[in-house]
């Protein structure tokens, strides 16, 4: 029970620190820098970390069993990971930050589903009532009940879910991952496939010649803050609690990303993203809340 704690623990604070990714975003959109040249920067920067942080502190974590083994990792960095991005970033560009947020953190959904279809998980009606309370909490917290929802976009609504159903993906082929190699190689190789597919699907030269200038320093710092740490903090944590139950816990990222949007960028607080917030706190705090028979068990 202390183990699930400490991963449960683990998934929230990686939320913490995505939240922090819309910081880097700015910045990097300062440098002139388009959404897929973020995503480029975030995964190639985070690549090359990881690459020297192991080569310095831990080779075991560069290594592959096999090279048939990279067929473990290409599903999770393709769709999970580089595609996911992609149609995030169409679906904000349809919709705007705050309707494409309400429908990507629809992912808890999609996980619990294929979380029953790849490991059996029974769905619990303590599982429905959470992830009820998510989802309203982070169509809250997106700001959709206070206008966000004013010009839909029938192709941005798609976007944006079929981008959520691949985040979701990530979490159980993570899952599959984590039972034969470490998060920590889970971690690179996930980085360093995507790298390779961002540079097909974004411009690699026109990118670099944007980033030929000091202030590059300060989106490495980013990366790691708002990247490198959280992914390899997440599967760490997955390794030891279900999919569903981590994705929920990862739902804490819009609050943070709402308060950064607060305190950093002033932007408005209104009473819809406040409900957002209690909602989601309550839903995670309601998932953790151990029932009699938990308790029952515990004694003996």
């Amino acid at each position: 029970m202390e183990t699930k704690k400490k991963a449960g623990a683990l998934v929230m604070l990686s939320a913490v620190l995505w939240g922090f990714a819309g910081i880097f975003a700015t910045e990097a959109g300062k440098l002139g820098l388009g959404s897929l040249e973020v995503g480029l920067v975030r995964t190639v920067f985070s690549t090359a970390v990881l690459f020297l942080l192991f080569l310095l502190t831990g080779r075991q974590h560069l290594k592959l069993r096999k090279w048939s083994d990279l067929k473990l990792f290409l599903p999770m960095a393709i769709l999970g990971y580089s595609v996911q991005n992609v149609l995030y970033m169409a679906s904000i560009a349809e919709l705007g930050v705050s309707a494409a947020g309400a429908f990507f953190y629809t992912y808890p959904a999609f996980v619990l589903i294929q979380s029953r279809i790849a490991f059996r998980q029974k769905i619990t009606k303590k599982k429905l009532v959470v992830l009820l309370m998510t989802l309203l909490g982070c169509a809250g917290v997106s700001g959709i009940f206070s206008g966000g929802l004013a010009q839909i976009s029938t192709l941005g609504v798609v976007y944006g879910l079929v981008a959520a159903f691949f985040f979701g993906l990530y979490g159980v082929l993570g899952k599959k991952a984590l039972a034969v190699y470490s998060s920590e190689t889970v971690t690179f190789y996930t980085f360093l496939i995507s790298s390779v597919a961002m540079l097909f699907i974004a411009h690699p030269v026109d990118t670099a010649i944007k980033l030929a200038r000091p202030e590059v320093l300060w989106l490495l710092f980013w990366v790691i803050l708002s990247a490198v740490a959280p992914y390899l903090i997440y599967l760490r944590g997955l390794s030891q609690i279900d999919p569903p139950t981590a994705a929920i816990l990862s739902t804490l990222e819009p609050i943070v990303a709402a308060l950064v949007g607060v305190l950093v960028y002033r932007e408005a607080m209104d009473p819809f993203k406040a409900l957002g917030i209690v909602l989601i706190v309550g839903a995670v705090l309601l998932l953790n809340a151990k029932g009699r028979k938990e308790r029952e068990k515990e004694r003996g």
